[in-house]
């Protein structure tokens, strides 16, 4: 912009009358509300600070079983030996139309970790957490955990993920996991396969998903606190 046209500018301000000052002010206000808007949810969630995990006790002993539930309808029990085997490459124990979503192990120190792959069924985009790290998280999406579970909700607050930490051996994984053509829905219920024209079509109407909410949101504001 030119020097004369912003003296224009300014000398038209300072000519107009209170109302329009207070409406070219509002519009200014408005544009910048707007931009942080859209630009804050893609430098926050393009990649997320650590997080707090759930963490096995330090009384868990290598020969003690871990037991591993995904909703209520696949469980696992293993030896915590065969979770600290995989280091950071993980243990993929279930596999959805040839994808691995969960990779799991305990670390040297005990902690528990998880690298997850979650679609977002409408925009097909990747979400993944790394160990303790978040990825991609799209605008309007939120996460929350403590030291015994950790959630991940959509626009709608509905959980797209969790891992809950039932007891020192016990794992729930509970969530919606998309591939390119169908969603498996894992929840308190059952397990079960549906595309995703019935699920988009029929969801929540008449398809169920039996999961509720951990964690109050925005997480900003409650970080780790429980409904």
């Amino acid at each position: 912009m030119g020097r004369d046209k912003r003296k224009g500018i300014i000398a038209g301000y300072k000519k107009a009358g209170p109302l329009k000052k207070f409406s070219i002010k509002l519009s200014i206000v408005g544009i910048v509300l707007s931009f942080l808007y859209f630009l804050i949810p893609h430098i926050t969630n393009s990649k997320q600070s650590k997080l707090n995990e759930p963490i096995l006790k330090d009384s868990i002993k290598e020969n003690d079983q871990v037991n591993i539930s995904f909703g209520n309808i696949e469980k696992f029990s293993m030896p915590a030996r065969s979770l600290k085997g995989y280091k950071d490459k993980g243990l993929s124990f279930i596999q959805i139309d040839g994808i691995n979503p969960i990779k799991l192990w305990i670390n040297d120190l005990g902690e528990f970790k998880v690298n997850v792959e979650l679609y977002n069924w409408k925009s097909g985009e990747l979400i993944e957490v790394i160990s303790d790290t978040l990825y991609n998280l799209p605008p309007r999406w939120d996460r929350n955990s403590n030291r015994v579970a950790y959630e991940i909700v959509n626009e709608d607050k509905l959980p797209i993920f969790q891992l809950i930490y039932k007891d020192p051996n016990t794992i729930l994984i509970n969530g919606l996991f998309a591939t390119k053509d169908n969603i498996y829905i894992a929840d308190n219920k059952t397990g079960r396969l549906i595309s995703k024209d019935v699920f988009n079509q029929f969801f929540p109407r008449s398809i169920h998903y039996h999961v509720e909410r951990l964690f109050q949101y925005p997480s900003l504001s409650h970080p780790g606190k429980l409904r």
